[in-house]
């Protein structure tokens, strides 16, 4: 079990909590731990130790939960997820938080329902084990990657003289959907001429021309894996400074 190495990292703690927020609160591990393949679960929760894991989130996500093959508690209301919380945890002392995915009003509110724990940072202990790909991760970041490059191959002939920066980049998304990706990793950055000297550029509405470059930065998202490629090439004939650039 992928919480077991979790536990790994870290001394004198056996006993985890992974909590997620609202939609821009949500932490990675709770889908790197439970490998969920649908669901947002916001507001959701884990308990997690090194043999078992319990997934306590909303009749939203039922569905989704009980798919993973985990253990499933089922909240109707917020004061009802709270208990939850207070009565798994109530026999536990050391709790391990990831601070690097907690915002300070989400452990303020975890202080508020279980008051008397001593919560120890597991974030350093996560990182280490996640470093760690099993099999079925490797294959899921190849396919993403190759999800990427197939879908660049799709995109190269609709480039066209006078098509902006935002038309490429939704032919680049779209290429991906189309080619089995459930998302994007990333806002696709797509830069045209002296555009491209920025990093992280944002696409606007600048018009390709001849002799321009082209950044293309994007990854495809699947299965929860992402993908992160760059190519840039040039629209016509390369001058020589371009070549050496």
């Amino acid at each position: 079990m992928k919480s077991e190495r979790i536990f790994d990292y870290v001394r004198d703690v056996d006993t985890a909590l992974i909590i997620n927020g609202g939609e821009n609160q949500i932490d990675k591990t709770f889908f790197y731990i439970t490998g969920a393949k649908s669901g947002i679960f916001e507001g959701s929760a884990l308990f997690i130790r090194p043999d078992e894991v319990k997934i306590i989130t909303s009749e939203l996500e039922e569905q989704a939960a009980r798919e993973t093959g985990y253990d499933v508690i089922i909240f109707k209301t917020r004061d009802e997820f709270n208990e939850i919380i207070k009565k798994i945890f109530e026999n536990h002392t050391n709790i391990g938080i990831n601070y690097s995915a907690v915002s300070l009003e989400q452990y303020k509110n975890i202080l508020k329902i279980i008051p008397d724990k001593e919560f120890i940072d597991i974030s350093q202990s996560i990182l280490e084990a996640r470093k760690i790909k099993e099999d079925d991760e490797i294959s899921k970041i190849r396919e993403a990657a190759k999800i990427a490059s197939d879908s660049l191959e799709d995109v190269i002939p609709k480039i066209r003289e006078g098509m902006t920066e935002i038309e490429l980049a939704a032919e680049v998304v779209y290429a991906m959907m189309k080619n089995g990706a459930s998302g994007e990793s990333f806002s696709t950055i797509v830069a045209f001429g002296k555009n491209s000297s920025m990093p992280h550029y944002f696409p606007g509405k600048t018009k390709l021309k001849k002799g321009d470059f082209v950044l293309i930065d994007y990854g495809a998202v699947y299965q929860r894996y992402c993908s992160d490629t760059t190519r840039t090439m040039v629209f016509g004939r390369a001058s020589e400074e371009q070549k050496e650039i």
